[in-house]
Order: C-alpha cells, then structure tokens, then sequence
C-alpha cells in the first residue's frame, strides 16, 4: 500500500498492488488507487464507513431538541399536535434514508411504523385538527437540511411524504 498526501501531510488517497503484478517486464509493480477499484474504495468512502459522519455533540443537541418537542407535543393535545407528528414523520423518513448501513433498514422500518401509528383518525370533523404546531417548523427546517445533505454510499432516495 502507498499513501497520498497533501502539502500538509494529510492523508488525500492510497494506491495498492498485489504482489506478482508487474509491468515492464516485472521491473515496476502496477498500483491501483482505491478510486479506480471501486467508487466505495475511494479514501473518502472507507472514512465515511469508519468515521462518524455526526458527531457527539450533534446527537446531543438532536436529543436535547427531541426532549423539548416532545413536552411540546405531550401540552399541544391531539388537536394541535397533529401538524407536529405530520412534520416529525417526515423527518424520521428523510433521517431513515441518511442512516449508516449498518442501521438503515431499522431506523426505516422504525419510521415506517411511526407513520402507520401517526395516521390521523378519521371519526373527526373536517377540519377539526390544526396541522401547524410549535415544533413543526423546527423539524420542516431540519428535513429539508437532511434532504439537501449528500446521502451516505449506498442510499436510497428518501420515502418523504410531502406534507412539510
């Protein structure tokens, strides 16, 4: 293996060659950078796999502001909660589609769930719910920054409803 490195020493790229490979009559071997393997093989992909993309402090602030829109909601009531559960759906299918691998098939299906448990039941009037809430427009803005964000390798296309 032989590093790539930048001006200042960072790492940039690698390039591998197996052994017996040889051009020029075998006086040279033939390297291969992780790139021209494979698009998941690049240095940017392997770090994306190895390396948390979110950091600790981002999953405790997303904690911290998960605990207070659920004190919104639990004092909203049904009736004008229902715009806030609209909108944290939509998130949690944005976040579904941005999840590691390794979870992404839980966390969809987690969000899946919520969306089946969230319907709103039909026995009310037209019109009887509101569908803006005080925690809506914090998760509209935090579902249309996850969907601008590039997806991690191997994604799909995120499952939103358009009901932001």
């Amino acid at each position: 293996m032989r590093e790539r490195r930048d001006d200042d020493g960072a790492l940039v790229g690698y390039s591998v060659v197996l052994p017996g490979d040889r051009a020029d009559g075998g006086t040279r071997p033939v390297w291969f950078a992780g790139s021209t393997l494979a698009y998941d093989l690049s240095l940017p992909r392997v770090r994306e796999r190895f390396e948390p993309v979110v950091t600790p402090s981002d999953w405790a602030l997303a904690e911290h502001r998960i605990r207070e829109a659920s004190e919104l909601l639990g004092r909203a009531g049904q009736d004008e909660g229902a715009g806030d559960v609209a909108a944290l759906g939509d998130l949690l299918a944005v976040a579904a589609a941005h999840s590691p691998a390794l979870v992404r098939d839980r966390v969809q299906a987690a969000a899946d769930a919520f969306e089946q448990a969230a319907r709103a039941p039909g026995a009310r009037a037209p019109g009887a719910r509101s569908l803006e809430g005080r925690a809506r427009a914090g998760w509209r803005a935090s579902t249309r920054a996850l969907e601008r964000a590039p997806a991690p390798p191997g994604a799909a296309a995120p499952r939103s409803s358009s009901r932001c």
